[in-house]
């Protein structure tokens, strides 16, 4: 209700509980196909065995190049990303040649949906630099481990040596864990979204208007949408041991399955508690992601 009044939502995808399909199923998917692909198969492959084989497709680069470059693909940065500056990735302004996140690398007059532009997760790194207070790299962080991965299979000829492999699951291990901050932090930025509009409800328990209610679907859905995507990384902090698993299953049920609403109810139900009980978890949920990624307090507030 708005004003006390029933009021008709305007959009099918959102429901009258407060759930935003849209955002849930695309911010899903974000981890558990690009991320999952990327994290989980991709930078896992057997890269000795698989430098030495050459590419199916007949190009002139080694299956493992191959499989690294779809792991970069998933993460969906530009080829020139650390040309880039942080507003200019989250299309946040900058230079006129590369603002709103794509450059014409080449200057063919085109911009090449596969090598000039940054998707996915690459803008929310730069989104999470960008609203840091203590200095934060992910962007570059990221991009220097996909790149000094690849030049280490690009300057071997056939099976890796042991030292060169060494060095490559390094760089594939800070790949995928700064990919996985970047989600994380994310998953911050929208539970103060959250925190934000429960702020905002009025004296009533009620919505001061439509577009309210919607802002509050939508960045309930991609608080949840994004935490889920958390599971998917075999080498995420959350994958040390059995402890740290059951702190990723309490932060997931800590959001719950749909948003407390300002009569108190979550999914049509009475939520014990009421709207303090549901800040207060999702508080306690915000306090997990800082400390398995030991993010600064700081910016944990600010993001």
């Amino acid at each position: 209700t708005v004003d006390g009044n029933e009021v008709d939502i305007d959009v099918v995808y959102v429901t009258e509980t407060g759930l935003d399909l849209k955002q849930l199923v695309q911010k899903f998917l974000l981890g558990s196909v690009a991320y999952s692909q990327g994290t989980a198969d991709y930078l896992k492959t057997d890269f000795s065995v698989a430098n030495a084989e050459p590419d199916k497709t007949g190009k002139p680069y080694s299956t493992a190049e191959h499989k690294w470059d779809e792991a970069f693909g998933y993460f969906g940065a530009a080829r020139n990303y650390n040309e880039y500056e942080d507003d200019e990735i989250a299309g946040k302004g900058g230079r006129a040649e590369f603002a709103d996140g794509f450059n014409d690398a080449n200057g063919d007059g085109d911009i090449d949906i596969r090598s000039e532009v940054n998707l996915a997760n690459s803008t929310n790194c730069a989104k999470r630099d960008r609203g840091s207070v203590v200095e934060t790299d992910f962007t570059a962080d990221a991009f220097n481990a996909f790149l000094l991965g690849r030049t280490i299979l690009n300057s071997v000829e056939g099976e890796l040596s042991e030292s060169d492999l060494t060095q490559l699951r390094e760089q594939a291990l800070i790949a995928s864990r700064t990919w996985e901050k970047c989600i994380a932090a994310t998953v911050v930025h929208y539970i103060n979204e959250v925190l934000a509009d429960m702020d905002n409800f009025t004296g009533s328990n009620d919505y001061a208007s439509l577009a309210a209610f919607k802002n509050h679907a939508k960045h309930w859905g991609e608080m949840k949408g994004f935490g889920l995507g958390l599971q998917f990384n075999p080498d995420s902090p959350f994958r040390a041991d059995a402890d740290s698993v059951a702190q990723l299953q309490q932060l997931l049920s800590l959001m719950g399955d749909a948003p407390v609403l300002p009569d108190g109810t979550q999914a049509g139900v009475a939520f014990t508690g009421g709207v303090e009980q549901y800040r207060s978890d999702l508080l306690a949920a915000r306090d997990i992601l800082e400390n398995i990624y030991e993010f600064d307090e700081s910016n944990v507030a600010a993001w």
